[in-house]
């Protein structure tokens, strides 16, 4: 086989993956958001799945810490991952864990006496 063969592989492979990460993330963000959804009672009917619900917390939540509501997804994501517990590997959890957070920076910057993000 080609070297370049192999790279265009390679980098396909590492694209697949690396969507597939970012799909795996907010899917846990989105099952997080309507967990919280359904215990606050934002659901108003059953049908759609709170569907509306979600929505509307979604966007409460991005105009309560001032970003986007896939940002909220992702960081909700992040932190559903942080919370599994794992047997081997927990330092590389930590560390990949610790770059997903990242971006979610900006919105747990203020911490109450909690340890709870102060929302403005």
């Amino acid at each position: 086989m080609r070297t370049s063969f192999k790279w265009a592989i390679a980098i396909m492979a590492i694209a697949a993956a690396g969507y597939g990460g970012f799909e795996f993330i907010m899917s846990e963000g989105h099952s997080a958001i309507a967990k919280i959804a359904q215990e606050k009672k934002f659901c108003e009917t059953s049908d759609d799945g709170c569907k509306t619900g979600t929505t509307k917390l979604l966007a409460a939540l991005a105009t309560a810490f001032k970003t986007t509501p896939s940002m909220m997804k992702w960081c909700a994501g992040v932190a559903e991952i942080d919370q599994v517990r794992v047997h081997k590997g927990g330092g590389l959890k930590a560390i990949l864990v610790s770059g997903l957070y990242t971006p979610c920076k900006s919105i747990f910057a203020k911490k109450d006496e909690n340890g709870l993000p102060e929302v403005d």
